[in-house]
């Protein structure tokens, strides 16, 4: 389970609202697929999950563009986003096939991905000095 601590906060009001919601999800989806026994509801959790992600990972994009942060930051930070999506379609195929020893690594490394995503994504992409730099551009002003 991931508890929400004050160190996640980016000072951008969008995104942290955001990764809270995500940081819900992921632990629902966890919880739920750790102890959901039906394979029909397992792969629709799988399915869910990654619908509600991909989403709110396509309005954190867009918010960056609109905002115009660096075109290669934002690239980079998708390209996260498309790997945590790619291995959970990927575990929830083999899932599906029967290995059912698939799902707790799954839990685990949503755990690990997210921390990780924080520190060298979120915190990287939304640091001080760059909100200062897009406050200073006619654009934002």
């Amino acid at each position: 389970m991931i508890i929400w601590k004050k160190e996640f906060d980016t000072g951008i009001n969008e995104i942290d609202s955001s990764n809270r919601l995500l940081v819900y999800e992921i632990n629902e989806f966890s919880q739920k697929l750790l102890s959901e026994k039906n394979k029909e509801k397992v792969i629709y959790l799988f399915d869910l999950f990654i619908r509600i992600t991909g989403i709110k990972f396509k309005i954190e994009i867009l918010f960056y563009t609109e905002q115009l942060y660096n075109e290669n930051e934002i690239i980079a930070h998708a390209k996260t986003h498309n790997h945590l999506i790619y291995i959970l379609e990927k575990a929830g195929i083999n899932y599906a096939k029967g290995n059912i020893a698939t799902l707790i690594p799954v839990a685990d490394f949503l755990k690990l991905w997210f921390m990780d995503h924080m520190i060298s994504s979120d915190k990287k992409i939304t640091a001080p000095e760059k909100r200062n730099q897009l406050l200073g551009s006619s654009v934002l002003s």
